[in-house]
């Protein structure tokens, strides 16, 4: 992917298709044909996708540090090592989906329900599909991906909603934390969100309150000029 398609990944989910088609456009003018045509096609990424890729360029020293767990994972011999590798894995995942519900929050998108599940899955096929550990990694993903099992088992590449089984009981206790940590993370961004807007009302207030006192002072010196002027006239008259 050229380096300008892969930022539009970074623009807001709304500014997405309109930029898309004038890079296609500037392509084709520019006789890229086939840059063009690759551009034109490229997805509109879903609110749980983007999400993931805000994370991944605000924040790649996580996902870089998700992708050497998961490598550990995969040539891990030593049951203590696969267990400290399972466990930084753990954190690693309620980091990054806590980072993603913050960018979430930030941009006034939803931050529960679906969405972060979507998310904690997405994270979770990363571990057992090399495509979507690498869209990732370069922040270009368009959707959720999904995986049939869970770690360190059999992975598998991602499946329909309808090729779902029984949800794996560690899993689902997994995507749980990821969960809890996330609308954690969503109400923490709403609150700062709030002490931000009273901060700002304070500062407003403190400015028309100081633009008021900047007018009656300016008032207060046009009258003492005035007041002043009326007492010299009247002593020239008197003397």
């Amino acid at each position: 992917m050229i380096p300008a398609a892969a930022d539009l990944y970074s623009l807001p989910i709304g500014e997405f298709t309109a930029e898309r088609d004038r890079l296609a456009r500037r392509l084709a003018d520019e006789g890229s044909k086939e840059d063009a045509v690759a551009v034109s096609r490229l997805r509109k990424p879903t609110t749980d996708a983007w999400a993931l890729n805000q994370v991944a360029r605000t924040r790649s020293d996580l996902i870089e540090q998700l992708v050497g767990v998961h490598e550990e994972l995969r040539r891990a011999a030593d049951r203590d090592v696969l267990r400290n590798a399972s466990e930084r894995r753990v954190r690693l995942l309620e980091e990054i989906t806590a980072a993603a519900a913050s960018a979430l929050a930030e941009a006034g998108h939803s931050a529960s329900g679906g969405v972060l599940d979507r998310i904690g899955r997405t994270l979770l096929a990363a571990g057992g599909d090399e495509s979507t550990e690498r869209l990732l990694q370069a922040g270009t993903l368009t959707q959720a991906a999904e995986i049939a099992g869970g770690w360190p088992g059999e992975w598998t590449a991602p499946v329909s909603a309808a090729e779902r089984g029984t949800p794996d009981p560690e899993l689902s206790r997994e995507l749980q934390r990821l969960h809890e940590r996330a609308d954690a993370a969503a109400r923490r961004a709403e609150d700062l969100r709030a002490e931000a807007r009273q901060a700002r009302q304070v500062l407003e207030e403190a400015r028309r309150r100081l633009d008021a006192a900047v007018a009656a002072a300016k008032e207060a010196e046009r009258e003492a000029r005035e007041a002043q002027r009326a007492w010299d006239e009247a002593r020239r008259a008197g003397g």
